[in-house]
């Protein structure tokens, strides 16, 4: 994992780079680090995550950041700000997240930790398929698991359906921490892939249908508005 960060004010610099040694601990990744825009764009460099200020002379955050954007896409950016009226902007360059630099201490860990679990979900899993072996699944492409009548679980995803001989149980612990909710004995769902709920059915983004518990229903919200202020914020 590589890290920038881009301020001309070295206070800001040095306070990010200590939230994220402090946030990593031993196993801090490569942080490089840019006193201006030009410098960092004349590196030319590809960073996982990028924590940028926007208010810099000679060329500002967005300008940097539109064009980091268009040659490497996959960079996440990450806006740093003592203003509130640029907010609204942060979307015109798709970032990741805005931050307003008297916050940085709660939101830095807090953006890293769901970057990571962005990334999770850009893992696969290996799943044996019945009838087919171990095949690799991506996270971000399933919708929901369920199990079926025969007592194997069927892996619903956004091409095809995979059946399977492991259990719930164990897909539950492969998904751990990439934003799936055990909603019902019988199901696991993907918070990012549903569209509406209630205390008996959840209505999926593809139309698909799983199961409630209403025992689950309380924890299930809190966990899907979780989910979803992440990604609104995201």
């Amino acid at each position: 994992m590589k890290i920038a960060i881009v301020d001309d004010e070295v206070h800001w610099r040095e306070e990010v780079k200590v939230l994220i040694e402090k946030y990593f601990g031993i196993d801090v990744p490569t942080v490089d680090v840019y006193v201006n825009g030009e410098s960092f764009l004349h590196a030319n460099a590809y960073y996982d995550l990028l924590f940028l200020d926007i208010e810099m002379e000679r060329i500002d955050g967005f300008e940097v950041a539109r064009e980091y954007k268009e040659k490497y896409p996959y960079g996440y950016v990450i806006l740093l700000t003592t203003h509130t009226e640029f907010v609204t902007k942060g979307y015109e360059v798709n970032a990741f997240r805005y931050i307003y630099k008297d916050l940085m201490t709660e939101e830095i860990p807090r953006a890293i930790r769901d970057y990571q679990t962005i990334k999770k979900k850009e893992r696969t899993i290996l799943v044996n398929e019945v009838g087919v072996g171990m095949i690799p699944i991506h996270i971000k492409d399933i919708i929901s698991v369920k199990v079926n009548a025969h007592r194997n679980c069927v892996i619903h995803t956004r091409t095809r359906d995979y059946i399977t001989s492991q259990g719930l149980h164990h897909i539950e612990d492969e998904l751990l921490s990439c934003g799936f909710f055990r909603s019902h004995k019988s199901f696991l769902v993907n918070l990012c892939e549903v569209d509406t709920f209630d205390k008996r059915d959840i209505i999926m983004k593809d139309k698909s249908i799983a199961y409630m518990s209403s025992r689950k229903y309380a924890d299930f919200k809190a966990a899907y508005l979780n989910e979803k202020m992440k990604m609104s914020n995201g």
